[in-house]
């Protein structure tokens, strides 16, 4: 079952990237805004919350006023309620970004911790960028690719990823699900992040062609490496 309230956290911190990405690099922010706030959305909160994004990135609001703006948008009992995965919108003891709590249905402490991916500057794992992941599942062979990732070699994985150029790694993250991603920046070097994932946002939310072919070659040369 899904839960609303954590998929809403995904959502603010895909836009805080794209807000992020903007600010660093201002001859991107007519492609972003082009690439990824051209459609409608039927749900009235998530649509305030792409129009508060849209209005910053436009305006060059500070990051943290633009999260700020869509923090507001939500229900107040949901605000430092944890959800399903113990991560609240903002803390319930503003000293504290995270803390122990007694769950009373669980009868036992539990994390409280505010979502990473809504503060700023705090992306270093590439944790918005998975976040901005569209869909919920991959497709054809980057579905395959990623499930092979996932029961395979790390080693094995790392050791190719060195060898794909920051383009085709790029195309090949614009249809990966926020899994598939988080493999992705998992198997390279921390200093590889800023280029795959500008250049990967830069394709918008449409799958590349060329993503498929890029799954496999990378898929053919994995499977081959890790049944030697």
């Amino acid at each position: 079952m899904r839960d609303h309230w954590l998929d809403l956290k995904y959502l603010m911190s895909g836009l805080k990237l794209l807000a992020e990405l903007a600010a660093d690099n201002p001859q991107n922010r007519g492609s972003v805004l082009n690439l990824w706030f051209c459609d409608t959305y039927e749900d009235p909160l998530i649509k305030e919350l792409y129009d508060i994004a849209a209005d910053g990135i436009r305006t060059g609001n500070a990051i943290q006023e633009l999260m700020d703006d869509m923090i507001s948008l939500i229900p107040r009992p949901e605000i430092c309620k944890p959800d399903s995965k113990g991560y609240t919108f903002l803390p319930r003891n503003p000293e504290k970004l995270a803390e122990w709590i007694y769950d009373e249905k669980c009868h036992r402490n539990r994390l409280c911790a505010v979502y990473e991916g809504l503060i700023p500057g705090m992306d270093h794992c590439g944790l918005s960028f998975a976040d901005l992941a569209y869909r919920d599942s991959s497709t054809g062979s980057i579905h395959l690719l990623e499930n092979a990732v996932e029961n395979g070699s790390m080693k094995a994985w790392e050791q190719i990823l060195s060898s794909v150029d920051d383009e085709d790694l790029a195309l090949l993250a614009a249809g990966m699900s926020q899994n598939g991603r988080h493999f992705l920046l998992a198997g390279l070097f921390d200093g590889r992040y800023p280029a795959v994932i500008e250049k990967s946002v830069l394709y918008g939310p449409d799958i590349p062609t060329d993503a498929y072919d890029v799954a496999d070659r990378i898929l053919e040369e994995f499977t081959r490496n890790t049944h030697r």
